[in-house]
């Protein structure tokens, strides 16, 4: 076993532990075996039994009620096939039990199972569809109608054929508890289980396991206190003007369909909802937008953005977005939702009925907004990323990006002697600021040195350029860089040609 896997084994040990799944080890005996052992039983009770496995060797147990589930990998996703005996014959027209004698002529370099020299599993196959065992094949092998050439081959091996049968068969009797009853799952620690899914960062494992994700924060002493959130409908929007002002303000935006409608905001243990249905509720909204005193922490503050422009304001005193923080701590992450980021972070999410006694999440969401900031802050002073956040992602956040339909052509100017070695420091010119007229200028590897603009790198500008067509953008593309000079420069014109091919 390899050592990076065998360090796991502890900790996969514990988690099935914590799953109230048991585990059977037995020195002395194989896996497979102790597989091999338990289907039997099954078997012999008439129960369904599913062997769920990678390891193509176990389909020889595929058979009187014993289904495997056989994991693999197709064009790069993960897929089970289930065998039995009808899916054995239909894809290699033997039984199950005769697999293994199939096995024992082919060999398996992975298992250390010799087999006989010579023999594939394309004749191996054959010749116990054929003949179905290895004592048929030895006891008749001289009137058997086999090619000369592969009968030799089996007479020179038949002791090693012997033994890989004997090491490739699955043993039915290893010394284990037998009784199905004892491997019921039962006794599983839902907190621990959940407390070690988080701390491994295997989130999509808890819904799986049908497991309350809000047991990994009960795990944290400040997060035992139960909280008693209540809600209030916003009948006055000019007194909740008043609340917010020069506040330090919490709230949970309700997106629906791309567009904001319920503002959510937390004070403490009390939601205050304010929805468009509330009289004044478009002059609160441009109101508390525009009002910088109004310190505002809130979730997805590009959508709160696009609703100040369809309104004419701005929005201003933005000082955090949840979701802006959890893709700074984790850029790799696919998920950055609220219910996601409290179980990552370790907050509790207090559970609301409404008057009908039924859930309201999007109550339970903003009672979490500050307890969340709470703990991504530390994390993002931590990492040193404040600057970054603030400077950089939270001004990028006001940007609503507009798409073209124009055709679009980028050409790179690369250092002399790119992509080997190549110089550094050799003066750019023939553009005006930085860029031309009509085209865009990405500087990859330049820098200014004496008041000069220098190259810095390997790929050093790109330039880009818009048009009706994809000829007419390479078109532009190419008269600026004819514009632009640095000795040694070099572009390609092979890339443009190929896609003016492919696009025709």
């Amino acid at each position: 076993m390899p050592d990076e896997l065998r360090a796991q084994m502890p900790v996969l040990k514990e988690m099935l532990k914590n799953l109230g799944i048991k585990t059977i080890e037995k020195e002395g005996w194989e896996a497979d075996d102790i597989l091999g052992t338990l289907a039997a039983v099954c078997r012999k009770n008439g129960d369904e039994c599913f062997i769920a496995t990678g390891d193509r060797d176990s389909l020889q147990l595929a058979h009187g009620g014993v289904k495997v589930l056989l994991a693999r990998t197709k064009m790069g996703q993960a897929v089970t096939d289930i065998y039995d005996e009808k899916a054995i014959d239909e894809e290699y027209g033997v039984t199950p039990e005769e697999l293994i004698q199939v096995k024992a002529l082919q060999g398996d370099a992975s298992d250390n199972i010799p087999g006989v020299a010579g023999v594939g599993a394309k004749t191996a196959l054959n010749l116990i569809a054929r003949f179905h065992t290895l004592d048929n094949i030895y006891n008749n092998l001289d009137e058997l109608d086999i090619k000369p050439g592969v009968k030799a081959k089996l007479k020179n091996d038949k002791e090693k054929a012997y033994l890989s049968l004997k090491l490739g068969t699955i043993s039915v009797d290893a010394p284990i508890d037998t009784d199905i009853d004892s491997y019921v799952i039962s006794g599983r620690d839902e907190q621990k289980a959940v407390s070690q899914f988080v701390r491994l960062e295997l989130f999509s494992l808890i819904p799986k396991f049908d497991l309350d994700p809000n047991k990994a924060a009960q795990a944290e002493e400040e997060e035992t206190i139960e909280r008693n959130i209540s809600l209030v409908s916003c009948d006055n929007a000019g007194a909740l003007l008043e609340r917010v002002k020069g506040a330090d303000v919490y709230f949970y935006p309700l997106i629906i369909d791309g567009s904001v409608t319920d503002l959510y905001f937390a004070f403490d243990n009390e939601i205050v909802v304010i929805s468009p249905e509330t009289q004044g509720y478009n002059d609160f909204i441009c109101e508390f937008f525009e009002d910088e005193s109004a310190k505002k922490y809130s979730f997805n503050t590009k959508e709160l953005h696009r609703l100040a422009c369809k309104l004419g304001v701005e929005l201003k005193g933005v000082k955090g977005d949840l979701m802006l923080s959890a893709y700074l701590l984790r850029p790799s992450d696919s998920n950055y939702d609220i219910a996601h980021l409290c179980l990552e972070y370790g907050v509790k999410i207090p559970e609301f009925l409404n008057s009908l006694g039924t859930k309201d999440e999007n109550v339970e969401l903003a009672s979490v907004i500050k307890p969340l900031f709470e703990k991504t802050d530390i994390l993002i002073d931590d990492a040193q990323e404040r600057q970054l956040l603030e400077d950089i992602e939270l001004p990028l956040s006001d940007l609503d990006v507009e798409w073209s339909d124009d055709a679009c052509a980028c050409v790179i100017m690369a250092s002399g002697g790119y992509p080997k070695s190549y110089p550094k420091g050799i003066e750019i010119t023939g553009l005006s600021n930085g860029q031309l007229d009509g085209v865009t200028v990405y500087h990859a590897g330049t820098k200014l040195q004496d008041n000069k603009l220098v190259t810095s790198g390997g790929r050093v500008l790109g330039v880009t350029a818009l048009g009706d067509t994809l000829e007419n953008a390479l078109k532009k593309s190419y008269d600026a860089v004819e514009k632009i000079h640095f000795e040694g420069a070099h572009y390609r014109r092979d890339i443009g040609k190929r896609a003016l091919e492919a696009n025709k």
